[in-house]
């Protein structure tokens, strides 16, 4: 059975010929525009259970990428609430008494943190779920436009997950995200960019330094 994939706004940035590539790639018009999670407090575990490997299944290796969105210093490790944040935003919503008791019956309920390429495996059914995805060093040398234009066109053949990371980070959806927020989807999703050339790259989004920026307007 195929995965079925979740239907995921912005002004303008006039005519930058990274805008207009990646316009052309999907509604631009979407990308603030939350989902209605449809929860269902009485789906049984095991449904849940056999919903979520038939996922892993089919997109293991993108559901542990989006986890490594939390994960800073590389550990496989993130916080039990961010976890839930990441199946909720890539796979389905579920309540806290079946998150709390699908822990509970991978034997993932130890601590307050999940190993989430463990969980996946074992959910899967034991499955080898591929895990290297490199972001390719970015020369400081090139100019910002085209350091800007490279990342979108990254951005362009994973518009999905790229919006979906950009909903981990926006808890209140106020459609904003922060400086170390954004870098850390660059560097996961895109390219690993010195922090110079990173801070060039958000002077063009944030000229007064406020510290964050209206992820729709990165698009």
């Amino acid at each position: 059975m195929a995965c079925s994939v979740m239907g995921p706004d912005n002004n303008n940035r006039g005519s930058s010929p990274a805008y207009s590539r990646i316009a052309s790639s999907a509604s631009v018009s979407s990308i603030a525009s939350f989902p209605e999670y449809d929860v269902k407090p009485n789906m049984r575990l095991e449904d849940v259970k056999n919903r979520l490997a038939e996922l892993v299944g089919c997109k293991g290796s993108d559901l542990i990428q989006a986890c490594k969105n939390f994960d800073r210093r590389s550990t496989n490790k993130i916080p039990k609430a961010q976890f839930r944040q990441v199946l909720r935003t890539f796979c389905f919503p579920i309540t806290a008494a079946q998150f709390n008791a699908l822990c509970n019956e991978v034997n993932f309920n130890q601590g307050g943190k999940i190993n989430y390429v463990e969980f996946f495996t074992k959910i899967s059914g034991g499955k080898n779920i591929s895990t290297q995805r490199t972001s390719e060093k970015m020369s400081d040398d090139l100019p910002v436009d085209e350091v800007e234009l490279r990342i979108k066109e990254k951005i362009k053949s994973r518009l999905y997950d790229v919006i979906r990371a950009f909903w981990l980070f926006d808890i209140n959806k106020d459609g904003l995200i922060q400086k170390t927020e954004l870098r850390r989807i660059i560097r996961n999703y895109c390219f690993d960019l010195s922090d110079n050339l990173f801070d060039d790259v958000w002077k063009n989004y944030d000229p007064k330094s406020t510290g964050v920026i209206k992820y729709k307007d990165f698009f």
